[in-house]
């Protein structure tokens, strides 16, 4: 049996620990993007298809859900790709750049 330490999750703005007390852990440099509702219930495949879209463009990613509103979390130097893309444009070429002399 293996047993995991108890884990407590918090994402808030990086300027809310400004005079905080030092959390046991902190990761910088994410951006949240946001996807407002409510969605409804029945729609199936909505964080698919964002998994999707922003797999194409090789940006990781993570999501927490409320009972109304979605979200994405990814890093700031990515953001800007990633609402391209979750906007419709396509992936951007990830194929190295190689000329031949």
């Amino acid at each position: 049996m293996v047993l995991e330490r108890a884990e407590t999750t918090v994402v808030v703005a990086e300027a809310a620990l400004d005079g905080m007390p030092a959390p046991a852990e902190v990761e910088r440099g994410w951006q949240r993007i946001t996807f407002a509702g409510p969605l409804p219930w029945e729609l199936v495949g909505f964080l698919a298809d964002v998994a999707g879209r922003l797999a194409a463009a090789r940006i990781p990613f993570t999501s927490m859900s409320g009972f109304t509103t979605d979200h994405v979390l990814v890093r700031s130097a990515q953001a800007e790709v990633a609402l391209a893309v979750l906007r419709g444009r396509p992936a951007p070429d990830l194929r190295p750049n190689v000329t031949n002399p």
